[in-house]
């Protein structure tokens, strides 16, 4: 605004034929003035800054190794030590004993996984190896190598020796194929991945 001020006073003091014959250029000055003020000239806007993508899922944490064998085709923690069963293998992280997934084959005379995991958490409830109070946390149908199957998630015991486990299986052809992770209660959370990667990576074979 001064400067437009001072611009008039000083077109006033010119004679009036100038004054007519600046006033063309005059109306294309403020014209090239006013873009100038209200768009910024010629500087160049500047470039739209990448937003950040989102956090990719977390792995296991650990390195994973193929375990195959009873019908089964998992990874599995590698470096855990393997020590076998009947009917199950387990895999001990060798920093923690009380850390541990296992894989199992066993015969199962029905059809239903649901009726499997109800079965599996009634043998909880009884087993020495968790504590009471037994607490059920979830029960559900979910898919395990493209087939019908079941998980539930339990805690044993209670306070610091708490003990935290999640079991999947599925039924197929006269068996129940199934794996579980379980950890004290404060490491659960942590050790989680490791289970996940069990889930997907998770197939039948023919070979039993």
């Amino acid at each position: 605004r001064r400067m437009g001020a001072e611009l008039v006073r000083t077109v006033k003091g010119w004679p009036r034929n100038v004054q007519l014959a600046a006033a063309g250029g005059l109306a294309v000055v403020l014209l090239i003035t006013m873009i100038v003020v209200f768009t910024g000239g010629d500087e160049t806007p500047p470039a739209p800054q990448a937003q950040p993508s989102a956090t990719a899922p977390a792995g296991p944490g650990v390195e994973m190794q193929e375990h195959a064998a009873r019908g089964i085709q998992v990874m599995v923690p590698k470096g855990w030590k393997k020590a076998t069963g009947g009917v199950y293998i387990d895999y001990v992280d060798p920093e923690d004993s009380g850390r541990k997934v296992r894989v199992l084959t066993e015969k199962f005379g029905g059809d239903s996984s649901l009726r499997w995991a109800e079965i599996a958490a009634n043998g909880l409830k009884k087993a020495k190896s968790c504590p009471k109070p037994y607490s059920q946390l979830e029960m559900a149908e979910k898919e395990l190598a493209g087939k019908p199957a079941a998980e539930f998630e339990y805690t044993c015991g209670e306070g610091e020796t708490m003990r935290h486990g999640v079991w999947r299986g599925v039924v197929s052809d006269g068996k129940v194929y199934s794996f579980y992770l379980t950890s004290n209660n404060d490491r659960f959370a942590e050790s989680k991945p490791i289970f996940d990667e069990m889930v997907q990576t998770f197939k039948l074979t023919d070979a039993s």
